[in-house]
C-alpha cells in the first residue's frame, strides 16, 4: 500500500478535517434550503409509484417526465469542431473524429439523459468529468489489485471507464455539493461528489488510506443508508463505505474524507481532472435567481399531482357507494333469499315475507347516492393547471385536442409557445454536454499520450487512414453540439432540407459540396458515413503527411474555383 506522508502534522491534520465537515454540513443546509432536497425523497416515491394502498392514482408526475425527456435528448449526439483561424481547418477534422469517436465510446449519451432526468426531478443534473490514465507499474501496486491467490481483482465497474480515455458520469444531486452563496458551477471554488463503496473493494485501491476502517461509516440523512434496511438480513458481511471527495480549485487539489472520522481518507494530491476549473458540469432548467440550487419540474407540478389524485379517489368512493343498493324493512326478506339479488341468475324468483299490512314495494326500495358532477370539472381545471405548468399540451403529450374544431392559426400559436419553453431546455441540456466535452478535449490534449488510427474525411470528399496523437491537434478551435442531433425531428424533412441546400449549392465552385453530403449521410442511421466514401489509394500515413497534402489540396481547389468563378462571371458580364 502507498505510504501516506508523514509530514502534516496532527493538529494541522484534525484542523483541516473540522474545516470541511463544517464546510459539508453548510453546503448540505445550502442544498436543503435553495434545492428543496429534504423532498427529494418524496419525489422518488412519486416517481416509483410507491403510494397509500387506498388512494386513486394518475401520476402526471410520471407522464410529465417520460413525454419531456425524449424531446430533449433523442439520439446521438454529433460534435462540431470550427476552427478560429483557416491554419487549423486541417487538424480541427482530426479534432472532431477523435472527439464523436470519445463520445461514442464512453457512455455520453447515456449520462446526459440521465442527468435531464436528475434535472426534471431535483432541480440539478450535475455530471463529473475525469480521465482513466494507465494505471501505475511499481509492484506494491500491482500486488495491491490481486486476491490472496494471485489474482487480478477489479475495483472499478464502470464499463464506460477505458483505460486512455476520457470519461463522464452522472452525479445524484443527493450526492453533491457546493458552497454557500455559489451561483454557477464555473464559478465555484470547490465542488464535491459523494461515493458509496464497499469495504473490501476499497481497501484494494490504493489511492485510499483505509488502514483501521469499518464500513459503519454511513451518514443516515444519505439513501445510501436504505442498503441496511435492505441487506441486513440477507448479507451482514458486507461492509459499505460513504465518503466525500472533493476537488479544490483554490489549491489545484483533490481529497476524500469520511464525516466524523478522524483522518483522511485520501490525503489532498494534486488533482488530475482540473484542466478547466472543477471537473464538473451541471444543468439546470429553472435557474434560481440568486444561487445554485433551483426548484425542480417534479416540484412545480406536485400541487396538481397530489389535488388530482385526491379528487380521483374521492370518485373513486362515491363510485363505490353509488352502487345500487336495497333499504327493506326488518323481516321482509330472510338472508337466504337476499343472496338472489346478488347474483347473476336470471328469471329467479324471490321470496318476500307478509309483515303486517300494505304492498311489498312500500316495504322495499332502491337507493343511490350520486356523484357529485362537480368533480369531474376538478380534474380537468388541475389537468390544465399542470400542462400550463409545464408547457405540455395534450397534442405533445401524444394525445388528441378534444375540440370540435381548431384552426390552423390555433393551433401554430399553441405550437410555438411549446417550442418555445422546450427550446430552452434543450438549450441547456446542449450548453451541458459542450462543457462536457470541452473539459474531455482539455483531458484528452493533457493526457492522451498514446497515437490512434482513425478514419478522416478529408476535403477532397475521401476517406484517409490518419495516425495522430493529442500534440497533433494542437490549434485554436470552438466546440459545439449540433442541437438537431440531440433532439427528435422528422427525418424526412430535414433531409429534404439538406437535398435542397445540395442541389442550390452545387452550381457554386467554392462551396464544399462534400461537407453537405455528409451531413446529408448522417440522417441515414444505418450509413457509416466513412465507409460510404472511397478511401484514398494511399496507406495509413501520419498527421503532419495529412495535414500538408490537405493544404495543398486546400489551395489547388481554391485556385481553380475561384478562376472558374471569374471565368462565370466574365462570361455573364459578355
Amino acid at each position: 500500500m502507498r505510504k501516506h506522508s508523514k509530514y502534516m502534522a496532527k493538529d494541522l491534520i484534525e484542523k483541516d478535517l473540522k474545516y470541511w465537515g463544517s464546510q459539508i454540513e453548510v453546503s448540505k443546509k445550502f442544498r436543503e434550503r435553495y434545492g428543496k432536497s429534504n423532498r427529494w425523497e418524496t419525489l422518488k416515491k412519486y416517481h416509483r409509484n410507491e403510494w397509500p394502498d387506498n388512494e386513486l392514482i394518475y401520476n402526471i408526475l410520471h407522464i410529465n417526465l417520460r413525454s419531456t425527456i425524449p424531446k430533449l435528448y433523442y439520439k446521438d449526439p454529433y460534435v462540431m469542431v470550427r476552427p478560429e483561424s483557416n491554419k487549423f481547418s486541417i487538424p480541427c477534422r482530426m479534432r472532431e473524429t477523435a472527439l464523436n469517436y470519445v463520445i461514442s465510446q464512453n457512455g455520453t449519451k447515456q449520462t446526459m439523459r440521465e442527468i435531464a432526468e436528475h434535472t426534471w426531478m431535483f432541480g440539478r443534473g450535475p455530471g463529473l468529468v475525469g480521465f482513466d490514465v494507465p494505471p501505475p507499474q511499481s509492484l506494491d501496486e500491482i500486488l495491491a489489485g490481486k486476491d490472496v491467490r494471485g489474482n487480478e481483482v477489479k475495483h472499478e465497474f464502470n464499463l464506460y471507464k477505458k483505460e486512455g480515455l476520457p470519461w463522464f458520469v452522472p452525479i445524484h444531486p443527493e450526492n453533491h455539493l457546493v458552497p454557500f452563496g455559489v451561483k454557477h458551477i464555473t464559478d465555484t471554488p470547490w465542488a464535491a461528489h459523494g461515493v458509496l463503496r464497499d469495504l473490501d473493494d476499497l481497501r484494494k485501491d490504493d489511492r485510499y488510506d483505509t488502514k483501521g476502517l469499518h464500513g459503519t461509516h454511513l451518514p443516515m440523512d444519505s439513501p445510501q443508508a436504505d442498503y441496511n434496511a435492505i441487506a441486513s438480513d440477507a448479507d451482514s458481511t458486507m461492509d459499505l463505505v460513504f465518503f466525500w471527495v472533493i476537488h479544490d480549485f483554490r489549491t489545484g487539489k483533490v481529497f476524500a474524507l469520511i464525516e466524523d472520522y478522524d483522518k483522511w481518507l485520501r490525503e489532498p494530491v494534486d488533482d488530475p481532472a482540473q484542466v478547466d476549473g472543477v471537473p464538473f458540469v451541471s444543468c439546470v432548467f429553472n435557474p434560481d435567481t440568486d444561487y445554485y440550487w433551483a426548484t425542480s419540474d417534479a416540484l412545480y407540478l406536485e400541487p396538481q399531482l397530489l389535488e388530482g389524485n385526491e379528487v380521483r379517489t374521492q370518485l373513486m368512493y362515491h363510485r363505490r357507494l353509488d352502487l345500487l343498493k336495497w333499504i327493506a324493512e326488518r323481516g321482509v326478506i330472510d338472508k337466504e333469499e337476499l343472496k338472489k339479488f346478488l347474483d347473476g341468475d336470471i328469471g329467479k324468483w324471490i321470496w318476500a315475507n307478509a309483515t303486517g299490512t300494505g304492498k311489498i314495494s312500500d316495504k322495499i326500495m332502491q337507493f343511490r347516492s350520486g356523484i357529485p358532477p362537480e368533480l369531474y370539472g376538478y380534474i380537468e381545471q388541475i389537468n390544465r393547471d399542470g400542462r400550463d405548468t409545464t408547457g405540455l399540451g395534450r397534442n405533445q403529450m401524444g394525445d388528441v385536442e378534444k375540440k370540435s374544431h381548431v384552426s390552423a392559426t390555433e393551433t401554430m400559436v399553441v405550437q410555438a409557445g411549446y417550442e418555445t419553453r422546450i427550446t430552452d431546455k434543450v438549450d441547456a441540456v446542449k450548453e451541458t454536454l459542450e462543457a462536457a466535452v470541452r473539459k474531455m478535449d482539455k483531458l484528452m490534449t493533457k493526457y492522451w499520450q498514446d497515437e490512434e488510427t482513425v478514419k478522416v474525411m478529408g476535403i477532397d470528399g475521401k476517406a484517409y487512414w490518419v495516425r495522430y496523437s493529442a500534440k497533433d491537434m494542437e490549434g485554436k478551435y470552438k466546440i459545439e453540439i449540433d442541437p438537431r442531433s440531440m433532439v427528435e425531428q422528422d427525418p424526412q424533412q430535414k433531409k429534404m432540407e439538406l437535398m435542397q441546400t445540395i442541389q442550390m449549392m452545387q452550381m457554386n465552385p467554392s462551396v464544399n459540396i462534400n461537407y453537405l453530403m455528409r451531413l446529408l449521410l448522417r440522417e441515414y442511421s444505418y450509413i457509416d458515413v466513412l465507409e460510404a466514401l472511397p478511401e484514398a489509394p494511399q496507406g495509413p500515413t501520419n498527421a503532419d503527411e495529412f495535414i500538408l497534402q490537405q493544404q495543398q489540396m486546400q489551395q489547388q481547389m481554391m485556385a481553380q474555383g475561384g478562376g472558374q468563378q471569374q471565368q462565370t462571371l466574365g462570361g455573364q458580364a459578355g
